[in-house]
């Protein structure tokens, strides 16, 4: 429900199904990773490499969905768009549940890293490559896609500043 016209939220099946699709080709690129990096040569290891590259728009799938998706909640409620507001919303979403993961991650790669738990590998442990690898969404490969999001975020107010003082041809 949005609180502003009490009007019910309408989702579109096309994004929807879209978002299924790319998910579903994701795994499938996930999947055929293990066999591409296999060493293995021949006729079906270029299908199977020609299909993973083929699948590799995924990525930007989802980049442009996000941004269709932001669009197209700007059109609903085209007057009432507050920065300040809509950033806190896009930080409060992504930034609690992003940094739990890193953390996660970057502490089960120190301890996986090498065979297991030791004090040694606690004593590796760097505050400024966590940091980094939180910033940067390198600590895991799947977790690049939060920054992307988190800078289209920081761009949406001088976007729809931009859409508002230049004419739609220039923008």
């Amino acid at each position: 429900m949005n609180e502003t016209t009490g009007q019910k939220k309408e989702r579109l099946p096309e994004i929807l199904y879209t978002g299924c699709v790319l998910t579903l080709l994701v795994m499938l690129i996930h999947i055929l990773s293990e066999y591409i990096t296999s060493g293995t040569h021949g006729v079906l290891h270029s299908a199977v490499s020609c299909l993973w590259r083929l699948f590799g728009f995924a990525t930007y799938g989802f980049v442009f969905l996000a941004g269709l998706r932001f669009s197209l909640s700007q059109k609903a409620r085209a007057g009432d768009f507050s920065a300040g507001h809509y950033l806190l919303s896009r930080l409060r979403r992504l930034l609690p549940l992003y940094l739990l993961w890193s953390v996660l991650y970057y502490f089960w790669g120190l301890f996986t890293a090498g065979g297991g738990f030791s004090w040694e590998r606690i004593r590796d442990f760097r505050i400024s490559e966590l940091l980094f690898g939180f910033l940067t969404g390198n600590i895991v490969s799947h977790l690049y896609f939060v920054p992307v999001l988190l800078q289209f975020a920081l761009l949406a107010p001088l976007s729809r500043l931009l859409r508002r003082r230049l004419p739609a041809s220039v923008v």
